[in-house]
């Protein structure tokens, strides 16, 4: 299951409603008054953000979500005063606690658990 099916899982939304969902929830709070009008004024303002997260969209994991994370990271993005110290842009640390609320009830290993749970009950066949 990949970050967009758990988000939309999580926030109870419709697939098509996920980069929205997780483009308002992960703005920094402090500037989402601000973001609203510059959203409305001029949307493309928040593109590298939105293509930020179009691209987590099909992470099978968290590892592979907080890879293209640190890439994000590592590419500077203009926007001046209003991105940097108005920081009206989504928080790269807000998406990556999202996915680990949402990746969650993954094992270890990233398998869907069923191999690691059968292992048990054999094992407790055998002893």
């Amino acid at each position: 299951m990949t970050f967009h099916n758990r988000c939309c899982r999580h926030f109870g939304c419709k697939p098509g409603a996920f980069e929205d969902v997780v483009f308002w929830h992960c703005l920094f709070s402090k500037s989402r008054v601000t973001a609203r009008l510059m959203h409305a004024l001029n949307p493309a303002f928040f593109s590298a953000d939105r293509k930020l997260i179009r691209s987590l969209a099909g992470a099978a994991s968290y590892a592979e979500l907080e890879s293209e994370l640190v890439d994000f990271r590592d590419d500077y993005i203009p926007g001046g005063h209003l991105r940097e110290e108005w920081r009206m842009r989504v928080s790269t640390t807000k998406i990556a606690r999202l996915a680990a609320e949402v990746f969650q009830d993954d094992p270890p290993g990233g398998d869907d658990g069923a191999s690691s749970i059968n292992q048990t009950k054999i094992n407790r066949k055998i002893f």
